[in-house]
């Protein structure tokens, strides 16, 4: 098993060794970074006194992924609410952990996104399909206090194994492409780092890092 998982992990580093350097010629001027992921209301099956099933929606804890680029951290954001029956109630936040950037990325990588999707105060929908449950929103705020919102969806089987490279080229934004990885996997990774968590899922986020940081070595100078 653990020379199945490091084979995997080579053989991204080799297909991420294609990605080519890009010159960093600009600085956006990005404060942080929120990444969503939309899976906040659910349905659920229940029985009711006929004997039948019924389907209620449930509004669950939602987990926001703060990048503070100033603070070079990570934090995790859990928001709730105090009936989740009530799909009208707001959430509030009702739990904060920090993880301190470990190299996994650098603040200035951000600063490679191609200017044309990355315009102050729009949004940008990168779906090349439709998906549910299952996007990714991110938005960008910047320093003069403009914001940026991102819309987008990769399936986890397409970067790690042998399909990265032709994935990369099929994609309707080949250039945005590493960063949608970058920012999912990020996201996963801020969750998943906890020692009270599975041996097996902290492996597995161990693994991540390290992808992100082949990424990123190869876009930085």
């Amino acid at each position: 098993m653990i020379i199945k998982v490091f084979g995997i992990f080579f053989s991204c580093v080799f297909l991420f060794s294609c990605v080519e350097k890009k010159k960093l010629d600009k600085n956006l001027g990005i404060k942080k970074i929120h990444i969503y992921e939309h899976r906040s209301i659910s349905d659920y099956e229940v029985g009711n006194k006929n004997g039948y099933t019924d389907i209620i929606k449930i509004k669950e804890d939602s987990t926001v992924i703060c990048i503070d680029l100033q603070k070079d951290s990570l934090f995790v954001l859990t928001y709730g609410v105090d009936d989740s029956y009530d799909l009208s109630q707001k959430y509030k936040l009702k739990e904060t952990k920090k993880w301190k950037n470990s190299t996994v990325y650098k603040p200035s990588i951000f600063n490679h996104i191609p200017s044309e999707y990355i315009e102050r105060d729009k949004k940008y929908n990168f779906l090349e399909r439709e998906i549910e449950n299952d996007d990714y929103g991110v938005e960008f705020y910047f320093e003069n206090g403009s914001r940026t919102y991102w819309d987008f969806y990769i399936n986890f089987f397409t970067y790690y194994g042998d399909n990265y490279e032709q994935e990369k080229k099929n994609s309707k934004y080949p250039d945005l492409f590493p960063f949608f990885i970058i920012l999912q996997e990020l996201g996963t990774c801020a969750i998943y780092i906890d020692p009270d968590l599975d041996k097996a899922l902290t492996k597995k986020c161990e693994i991540n890092k390290e992808i992100n940081r082949e990424i990123l070595r190869r876009y930085e100078q």
